[in-house]
């Protein structure tokens, strides 16, 4: 920021808060992909795949 007098710092904060502003505006929501949360109080449900249950000794 150029400080070098007290306009051109108001200036200078005035141009980043445009920035800032734009980028929020077109900002997007984040999509998460891939595995859902647990949910509370429910214990995961078993997989149907017993030949790879037994293989890595689960069963």
């Amino acid at each position: 920021l150029n400080v070098s007098s007290p306009e051109a710092m108001e200036k200078a904060i005035t141009t980043l808060k445009g920035v800032i502003d734009k980028i929020k505006a077109e900002a997007r929501p984040v999509k998460f992909y891939g595995a859902k949360p647990a949910e509370a109080g429910r214990s995961p449900q078993m997989g149907g795949d017993s030949q790879l249950r037994k293989a890595m000794g689960l069963s």
